[in-house]
C-alpha cells in the first residue's frame, strides 16, 4: 500500500478514513447494476481488509481475471465478476476518491496562499505609496 494513502498512524482512526471512502465506492458498486449484491456485500469486506490492513486473497487477482474458482467455473452465470475482481475494484475506487479529496485540499491550500500573497502584495504597495506621499 502506498504512503500516499496513510492519513493517521493511528489504526482506528485509519480505519475510520478509509471505511468513509471504501462505503462510498462500495454504495457505487451496488447501485451500478453491473454486479449481483451478495458478491458485492462479500467483496466490501475483502476490500475494507485490504485497505486497512494491506492482507490480499491469495488469488491472482485483476480487475479482468482472477485465479479463484469460483471465477474460472462461473465465467457465465456470475456476469464474469467474483468476489475478488469486484473487491479490487472497490479499492480502486477508494483510492482514486482519497486521491481527489487530496488533491481538493492541495488546491484549496494553494488558492489561500495565492490570496495571502496577493494581500500582501497589494499592502505593501499601498505602504510604498504612502512613503511616497510623505516622503
Amino acid at each position: 500500500m502506498s504512503e500516499t494513502y496513510v492519513i493517521a498512524k493511528d489504526k482506528s482512526i485509519r480505519a475510520r478514513v478509509y471505511a468513509r471512502y471504501c462505503m462510498a465506492a462500495y454504495n457505487r458498486a451496488k447501485s451500478c447494476g453491473k454486479f449481483e449484491i451478495k458478491r458485492v456485500h462479500r467483496a466490501f469486506g475483502l476490500a475494507f481488509k485490504e485497505l486497512t490492513t494491506g492482507e490480499t486473497p491469495d488469488y491472482q487477482t485483476t480487475m479482468k481475471s482472477c485465479t479463484c474458482k469460483d471465477y474460472q467455473l462461473g465465467k457465465r452465470w456470475n456476469r464474469g465478476f467474483c468476489k475478488h475482481m469486484i473487491a479490487k475494484m472497490i479499492v480502486r475506487r477508494a483510492k482514486d476518491y482519497m486521491h481527489d479529496e487530496h488533491m481538493k485540499v492541495i488546491r484549496e491550500k494553494k488558492a489561500e496562499e495565492e490570496k495571502e500573497r496577493k494581500r500582501l502584495v497589494a499592502f505593501q504597495i499601498e505602504l510604498r505609496r504612502k512613503a511616497l506621499e510623505l516622503g
